[in-house]
């Protein structure tokens, strides 16, 4: 059977707080624990003229949570009260950190120097949703999101960015390590050793990917693996995560293929 629903595209609004934090979280994973979701999602609500989320209708009186959500967040200090520079400013650090010096592709040095630059020139691009809201939501985000985005540039020139960095969802699929009495046990080894595939939640982040001037995929704290997968076959996934930065002209690029594609998707 076919559901049919209508969405709402919203400005973010501060009874967004909890939905905001769940889907920051969702993106991290166990690593948000080691950083202020509250405080960057106060900060989404407070720099709202540029993001949308997007709803059911919900009851009357009632407000209903976003299922998706984009916006930009500033990596620079700006003009922000201290706690919520702190945990732009913490935030920023996670993402560097996750492509160090030892990491399996290191930043540049030359652009670690720029993006390490308190006033660096760079944001966040926060996309996110709930597992069962269809891909085609995102070329609306996008066009929305750059929109105000322009609006913003217009009016002030210097708030262009230079970089623009998301964090993609990954996985790798693994194989049950089977005992000699034919039984699963936890244990789970790859199901190769190397170039094993590596797949994406967000299809749109493959575009994002590959236009990207960088990308860096790295591990979660607690990288554990899911089983959710095997009820339908003898496979776990192993979740993981890549850091993508790409300019503005890399990010154009990108959001006219999605744009492109998704919308061609709808239409189909």
């Amino acid at each position: 059977d076919i559901v049919n629903v209508d969405f709402e595209f919203c400005e973010i609004k501060p009874i967004d707080f909890q939905g905001l934090k769940t889907l920051f979280g969702q993106t991290l994973a166990s690593d948000a624990d080691d950083l202020d979701i509250s405080g960057l999602a106060d900060d989404m609500i407070a720099h709202n003229a540029i993001g949308t989320t997007i709803k059911v209708e919900a009851a009357e009186g009632e407000e209903a949570d976003p299922y998706a959500a984009m916006t930009l967040i500033d990596l620079a200090p700006g003009d922000r009260a201290a706690e919520a520079a702190e945990a732009v400013a913490g935030f920023k650090r996670y993402l560097l950190s996750r492509c160090g010096p030892r990491a399996t592709r290191p930043l540049p040095s030359a652009l670690r120097a720029v993006l390490s630059q308190p006033d660096a020139r760079a944001a966040y691009l926060f996309n996110e949703r709930l597992i069962n809201m269809p891909p085609q939501v995102v070329p609306s985000l996008l066009r929305l999101t750059m929109q105000e985005y322009g609006a913003a540039v217009q009016a002030r020139p210097a708030s262009a960015f230079q970089y623009f960095l998301l964090v993609s969802k990954t996985y790798t699929e693994v194989a049950a390590k089977v005992t000699e009495d034919g039984e699963d046990v936890a244990e789970l080894v790859p199901t190769t050793t190397a170039n094993k595939a590596v797949y994406r939640y967000h299809p749109e982040d493959d575009l994002f990917a590959k236009h990207a001037t960088f990308r860096g995929a790295f591990a979660l704290k607690n990288s554990g693996v899911s089983d959710a997968k095997r009820a339908f076959q003898d496979l776990g996934i192993a979740p993981a995560r890549e850091l993508l930065i790409l300019t503005r002209p890399q990010l154009d690029a990108a959001v006219a293929e999605i744009t492109q594609l998704l919308d061609a998707a709808s239409a189909s």
